[in-house]
């Protein structure tokens, strides 16, 4: 995903020998390569399941979708699935432009705030940037990530809750297309791998002292090493 340099990336991309690539964000340089197999999140499965998981907490005054910057499909499906949703229980949705200061328009939605990042990275920009604001999380933004990076989401103040695709599911359908390839077989172009649900932590807490304590607990039980 995202090969540091683009000559690189399109010299991969003109290999006449079998292919597969996962996630890959320039996938308009590879759509009409027969040799080539793209796996990818499904992007709109998370985007709904975004939307239902803090619909469900039922506490928030407004939306906001923080997209990567730049130009992703993966990020915009994510976004336009979650405004989908949100629009059919009757929520409307404020998507943040990542090239402008973050915080100012924050600061202008309705609090508490429910917060929906396209993945984990922006989503602790997103954290780092409210905590030097002043903006307390959750208590006036919950956060909610996508990929479920423990290093990243563990090491986020205060710890980010995330949404886990199926990691492991997209290694078995790379590994199948590339053996079904290599023994002269049709092989769909564009794979979707799906999305084992969401991992809570305290940037998306229930409010009330008894729900944060209830998360507090499970979130201490999940962290800790057994044995």
């Amino acid at each position: 995903d995202d090969l540091p340099s683009t000559r690189l990336a399109k010299a991969f991309s003109r290999l006449r020998k079998p292919l597969v690539v996962l996630d890959w964000r320039d996938t308009a340089s590879l759509r009409n390569r027969r040799k080539c197999v793209r796996i990818e999140s499904d992007s709109k499965s998370i985007g709904i399941l975004a939307a239902k998981t803090l619909l469900a907490i039922d506490q928030y005054a407004s939306f906001a979708y923080l997209p990567v910057a730049g130009s992703a499909s993966w990020s915009e499906a994510r976004g336009t699935a979650f405004k989908q949703e949100l629009a059919r229980h009757g929520q409307d949705l404020t998507v943040l432009n990542p090239t402008l200061p973050i915080i100012n328009q924050v600061r202008r939605l309705a609090k508490p705030l429910a917060l929906f990042a396209a993945n984990d990275v922006t989503a602790a920009g997103f954290l780092d940037r409210a905590k030097a604001a002043g903006i307390p999380v959750p208590q006036d933004a919950s956060v909610l990530g996508v990929d479920n990076e423990r290093l990243t989401c563990l090491h986020s103040t205060p710890p980010l809750a995330s949404i886990q695709p199926d990691f492991e599911q997209a290694g078995y359908l790379a590994a199948a297309a590339l053996h079904a390839m290599l023994n002269g077989r049709v092989v769909r172009q564009c794979q979707k791998y799906l999305t084992k649900g969401v991992v809570s932590r305290t940037s998306m807490e229930v409010s009330g002292t008894s729900g944060r304590l209830v998360q507090r607990i499970k979130e201490l039980i999940r962290n800790t090493p057994v044995g």
